[in-house]
């Protein structure tokens, strides 16, 4: 299994927000998490990448240690909330990156490369990354997570702030992740583009995951019966 969740128990700030959830999800697919603001999305994948211990119950992503941050290099992450960039070229910050997950030659940039120009408009492999606008810093922060093809990749909102063409563009790259085996967990409250990729989707409710239908409309009627 790719990831492997036993009566997980997330809080925070005293708050519950998933109580004794199980789930397993096998290798390839692009898992779908939708939930109201607050509902619990962005810890459950903090968690998941080890970066949030759970309040209680265990996590298994790959094959990992229970509860334990996985291997760099096999888990590619995006959070909702970035690092401050450094005042570097694009290109500089994911070759930079790549160093520090061991990656090495030229093919991850190339891939990297590509990636960048089919989610923006504009040429930005050569900008400097404090001088790109919130949508273009996202591309480029959805690309890193993508570095080295990692077998499971844990998008938060990666939709937001993209236009509708990049967006477009994302989810046929995480179909074709999927379709070469690797594992996608994606938390997003756009349902479009969610959806648009999604072979399994669920919905953050009375402290619990769902499974609902990846359809807008399936994942809004379950969203309007949420209650946290």
């Amino acid at each position: 299994m790719a990831v492997e969740l036993d009566h997980l128990t997330l809080a925070a700030g005293g708050r519950p927000l998933l109580d004794g959830v199980t789930l397993r999800l096998a290798a390839g697919g692009v898992h779908g998490i939708a939930g109201r603001i607050g509902s619990g999305k962005s810890a459950l994948i903090a968690c998941l990448a080890g970066l949030l211990r759970p309040t209680g119950g265990t996590v298994h992503t790959l094959d990992a240690p229970p509860n334990a941050r996985p291997l760099s290099g096999r888990v590619g992450i995006l959070l909702q909330e970035e690092e401050p960039y450094p005042k570097q070229r694009v290109s500089d910050y994911l070759k930079g990156y790549a160093k520090t997950i061991g990656l090495s030659g030229s093919s991850p940039l190339t891939a990297a490369a590509d990636q960048v120009r089919d989610l923006s408009p504009t040429p930005l492999w050569s900008t400097r990354l404090d001088r790109l606008s919130p949508g273009q810093r996202r591309v480029v922060a959805i690309v890193r997570a993508r570095l080295g093809e990692p077998e499971l990749l844990l998008l938060d909102d990666p939709f937001d702030r993209l236009d509708p063409v990049a967006q477009t563009h994302l989810t046929t790259h995480l179909a074709t992740v999927a379709a070469a085996g690797r594992t996608v967990v994606v938390a997003s409250n756009c349902l479009a583009p969610l959806a648009a990729c999604a072979t399994t989707c669920r919905v953050v409710r009375d402290r619990a995951l769902v499974e609902v239908e990846a359809d807008p409309a399936a994942i809004t009627a379950a969203l309007a019966e949420a209650t946290r």
